[in-house]
């Protein structure tokens, strides 16, 4: 809303904004301008500090500035958080398909167990999670149940975190010599298209993946006729075919490895990616070099990389290891996060290669997905059991090997809808009676797996519902019962439907829902009840109002699992 940082920092501090993260882009030097100039008054300054200060006081921390590590050792990892921890881990796992009754798997029966995947020995925690006491991995976990005498092999097949138009991470990059200890490349930007001169700015870029459209790469720099150049060593994690993948929107590019000049777009803009198949040797550092410079429009440079041309050493091994094992469990999971948004659902592909590679060699596979949103893929069709295990916690590889084995019975539902391909998106399940229903013409409109789904090693009958109105409550009551074999949990649904109204409604919205327990045999009587609130909704002249008129209920296991059916009037 300014030109001026001096004035951006006047307005952001007199509209009550006491602190600027994560850096100091405006608070640091501009906003010190500002009140040497008099633009801010130091009342201003001095309230907002005041306010921090007043938050640090609330909190004890000027009166207890330092932990007692003796009493961080009591809470930290104490028994009822690592119990909390296991048990929220358990509840999480969603069981997406068993065919064949494949799951549990039977230790009694296994002799050897092929552990894979590049999930397999790690916990993946999610973004902003701290780092726990302790964590237990997918593979200590297994070892822990597995019978007595029962081989593990453990093979991780290929890294997390490299795929199509996946940047290369930092951690296989450094600066050039004399930036040792850091990661990334040698960035060196000039106000100038062609690189000549004296870089306007230099610093250290963790990886090649920005996107300024039609803002300048920093303040000094032209938002017209800039160019950078970065420099650094790549070391690639495994010997195999890379593909190496310059995407340069706005401007013309070039990459070097070792000297030689792969890719060039250095005079007009290419809207395709630029592509370089090179063999690389896993730990050799490699000089890579890049250069790009704003020539029109959008601006916008990315570095990815692919290595799944072939089947790497990494995937054979795993392969090997799935076929000398009387069951393969293969762990894989997606790059995600803050600043991590994904343009396609699949899986980098050298785990989706991974997993199909040992789908291949005929041995029970299962796949477990490390992941906090939908994957999808061909592969998913062919393999007989899939786990959404989320970012389950530190306990994590315990719940996992518990769900595996069956001490604990999986009873998680879907909190979105999958969809089988990310044309579909966005999809979910509430949608309203529109032209919606048709299919694609390559592709069902249906989800893969729709909202709230999940099974278990056990089956639930519902009967028996009842619907009773009293004044502005209904109350829902029905019966369910366990006639499986194993003891497990269910997740009743309560969906409301309005069939006509004079506003579009949702083909049906969730409105209550329960986890029960039952043993074998075991019956429950639950009720749910509603408020007419619940029913509530935005009118024509956008009034809240709870429109009379039939509703219906569904009860089911999922939003398309629909066990029974009533309704109730609404005068």
């Amino acid at each position: 809303v300014t030109d001026r940082l001096e004035e951006a920092a006047k307005l952001a501090l007199e509209a009550g904004l006491d602190v600027e993260l994560p850096s100091t882009y405006v608070y640091g030097e501009p906003l010190y301008r500002a009140v040497k100039e008099g633009l801010v008054s130091m009342d201003v300054v001095d309230e907002a500090v005041r306010r921090v200060l007043r938050a640090k006081f609330l909190i004890g921390l000027f009166d207890k500035p330092f932990t007692d590590p003796a009493e961080v050792e009591k809470v930290c990892g104490c028994k009822e958080h690592l119990e909390l921890a296991l048990q929220a881990a358990r509840e999480a796992i969603v069981l997406l398909k068993n065919d064949g009754d494949i799951l549990p798997l039977d230790r009694e029966k296994i002799r050897s167990i092929a552990v894979i995947g590049p999930f397999s020995d790690k916990l993946p925690l999610g973004g902003y999670s701290c780092v726990p006491a302790r964590t237990i991995t997918p593979l200590e976990g297994i070892k822990s149940k597995v019978k007595p005498g029962t081989e593990v092999i453990h093979r991780r097949g290929c890294s997390a975190d490299v795929g199509p138009y996946i940047p290369i991470p930092p951690s296989y990059l450094t600066p050039p010599d004399g930036e040792v200890g850091r990661n990334g490349f040698k960035a060196e930007y000039f106000d100038n298209p062609d690189l000549s001169g004296k870089p306007a700015l230099v610093r250290i870029d963790w990886r090649i993946r920005f996107d300024w459209g039609i803002e300048p790469p920093a303040p000094s720099i032209p938002s017209e006729g800039f160019s950078v150049r970065w420099t650094g060593t790549l070391t690639p994690p495994e010997t195999g075919d890379y593909e190496l993948i310059l995407l340069a929107d706005g401007g013309g590019a070039r990459l070097w490895l070792d000297g030689k000049l792969l890719v060039d777009s250095w005079d007009r803009v290419q809207p395709f990616p630029l592509r370089a198949r090179v063999r690389l040797e896993a730990g050799r550092r490699y000089e890579l070099r890049v250069e790009y410079r704003k020539l029109r429009g959008y601006a916008a440079v990315r570095l990815s990389w692919d290595y799944a041309m072939d089947v790497p050493d990494g995937i054979r091994e795993a392969v090997q290891a799935a076929e000398a094992a009387d069951v393969a469990v293969v762990f894989v999971g997606i790059v995600e996060g803050e600043n991590k948004d994904r343009a396609m659902l699949r899986l980098p592909r050298p785990q989706e290669r991974l997993v199909e590679e040992v789908l291949k060699t005929g041995t029970p596979t299962v796949v477990v997905l490390m992941t906090g949103s939908a994957v999808t893929g061909d592969w998913i069709e062919k393999v007989p059991a899939l786990i959404q295990a989320w970012y389950p916690g530190q306990e994590g590889g315990t719940a996992i090997a518990e769900v595996l084995f069956g001490e604990y019975n999986p009873g998680g539902k879907l909190p979105f809808t999958w969809p089988r391909d990310v044309g579909q998106l966005p999809l979910y399940y509430n949608y309203k009676p529109t032209g919606r229903l048709y299919d694609y013409v390559d592709l069902p409109a249906t989800p893969l797996f729709p909202f709230g789904y999940g099974l278990s090693y056990t089956k639930f009958e519902y009967s028996s519902l009842s619907i009773e109105k009293t004044g502005d409550r209904v109350e829902v009551s029905f019966t369910v019962e366990n006639v499986g074999g194993r003891e497990g949990d269910e997740v009743v649904q309560l969906y409301v439907r309005k069939p006509v109204s004079r506003i579009a409604r949702p083909v049906k919205e969730l409105k209550r829902f329960k986890r029960i327990r039952l043993k074998p045999g075991e019956k429950k009587r639950i009720s749910l009840t509603i408020d007419l609130e619940d029913l509530a909704f935005l009118d024509q002249e956008l009034k809240r109002v709870v429109e009379p008129g039939v509703y219906e209920i569904y009860i089911g296991a999922s939003s398309e699992d629909i066990r029974l059916r009533g309704s109730f009037k609404v005068d």
